[in-house]
């Protein structure tokens, strides 16, 4: 029997299209697992204890329906443990697919979801809308607006923005997103990250794209329907 573990790391080096393995002798033995790469990774354990706490860092540099039915299962295997995902997107042009559809397999819960745009065409932005929500439900997302010098702010704020007013559309009763059908409730908060001021909502959804010199961290609170 392997001992007790605290927390167990794994990391993929490099940005390499072979699929990692992630398995461990017992994985009941282990509290807390951490996995950073840019694929997602194989498993070749099947019991996953409930109160286990399971962090997800993934550097992807695809926009593809395979690549988010590949998360949506990893997710699922994962579940019903406390995962917490964080995306950092990076879409090259051979590796875009400009629709995304997962079928009608449920989305997988999450307890928090982290994204942050590296270089994301606007035009598909509402094809990862879909990818996203249509392989988990977050119950905390965070997501940012990036200050006016950086050079990578016009396509993550324009993401930000939509998703913010979608979100808030769609708990309001304005079904524009299918994948999203299911949200009852969002609550947000926007905080400027080097005061840590809490910034009104209405000032930065009026506007087309933030140009504040401060980056912004946008949480919001999502109550999603329960599933049978």
């Amino acid at each position: 029997m392997c001992p007790l573990i605290e927390e167990l790391m794994s990391s993929q080096c490099d940005f390499g299209e072979d699929e990692p393995e992630l398995g461990v002798c017992d994985f009941s033995r282990i509290r807390k697992l951490k996995y950073s790469g840019s694929s997602v990774p194989s498993l070749s354990f099947k019991t996953i204890p409930k109160e286990s706490e399971i962090t997800i860092m993934l550097n992807s540099r695809l926009l593809q329906t395979s690549w988010f039915l590949k998360l949506r299962e990893f997710l699922l295997k994962l579940s019903p443990s406390k995962i917490s995902l964080y995306l950092s997107m990076s879409i090259s042009s051979n590796n875009v697919q400009g629709v995304v559809c997962l079928g009608t397999k449920p989305p997988v819960v999450v307890e928090k979801l982290t994204l942050l745009l590296i270089n994301v065409p606007c035009s598909l932005h509402h094809a990862l809308s879909d990818g996203l929500f249509g392989c988990c439900r977050p119950s905390f997302m965070n997501i940012y607006f990036l200050p006016s010098w950086c050079v990578k702010r016009v396509a993550n704020n324009g993401f930000t923005e939509l998703i913010c007013k979608t979100l808030i559309e769609e708990s309001g009763g304005r079904r524009n997103l299918s994948a999203m059908h299911d949200l009852e409730e969002v609550n947000v908060d926007f905080f400027a990250i080097e005061e840590c001021l809490l910034l009104p909502c209405k000032t930065l959804l009026d506007a087309s794209t933030y140009s504040g010199s401060i980056m912004v961290k946008v949480c919001l609170q999502l109550k999603w329907a329960a599933t049978a």
